[in-house]
């Protein structure tokens, strides 16, 4: 998405987090993300979780990605995208990683064992923040 591109060099041009440009990009990718598809709501995840604290448009933009992926995880079905989103599980609701847990088993079926051995880590790793 070429909104993210923008952002990013804006921020090596050193532009103020407050200045008009920065607000009106995050503003129109806050907006975007109600109409794109799952795999740039997982970029624009990554891509807000790292800058949510910048400012206010930022925390905005981080909360309606969420809002967003929460509201659309039925369309969620790549297992690359569901382990992406486990590995960020400290950022999203229990209820939320609870939908995803639940995916993985009602698909593992189908998964190749390559693909089993990757979720399996992550899933670890998640339960491992609560022991």
């Amino acid at each position: 998405m070429f909104q993210i591109s923008a952002l990013k060099s804006l921020q090596i041009l050193e532009a103020p987090l407050d200045s008009f440009p920065v607000q009106n990009i995050q503003n129109k990718l806050t907006w975007n993300c109600r109409g794109c598809s799952i795999n740039h709501l997982n970029m624009i995840l990554s891509f807000a979780t790292k800058r949510r604290f910048d400012s206010d448009v930022s925390q905005k933009l981080f909360d309606e990605v969420v809002r967003q992926m929460e509201l659309r995880w039925v369309e969620i079905e790549d297992p690359a995208l569901i382990i992406s989103l486990i590995y960020q599980s400290k950022n999203l609701k229990p209820q939320f990683i609870a939908k995803l847990e639940d995916k993985v088993i009602t698909e593992a079926e189908h998964l190749d064992p390559s693909t089993i051995t990757s979720v399996c880590p992550s899933i670890f790793e998640y339960f491992s923040m609560f022991a």
